[in-house]
C-alpha cells in the first residue's frame, strides 16, 4: 500500500526525522503485486514525502 493509506502518522514521522537535522537521501521501497500500479505507488509516495518535507 502506498504511504498515507494505512494508519501511520507520516506527517509526524517526517517531522520527527526533520527535527533530528537529517537532510539527506530517503529510500522508498515499494512492493506491489500489480506491476501496472507499482510505478504509480512509488510516484504517490514520492510526492507525499516531498509535500510533508516542505
Amino acid at each position: 500500500m502506498p504511504l498515507g493509506v494505512g494508519t501511520v502518522d507520516w506527517k509526524k514521522a517526517v517531522n520527527v526525522l526533520k527535527a533530528t537535522g537529517y537532510d539527506s537521501t530517503i529510500t522508498l521501497e515499494v512492493f506491489c503485486n500489480d506491476p501496472d500500479m507499482q510505478d504509480r505507488y512509488l510516484d504517490m509516495n514520492r510526492k507525499l514525502v516531498l509535500e510533508l518535507w516542505g
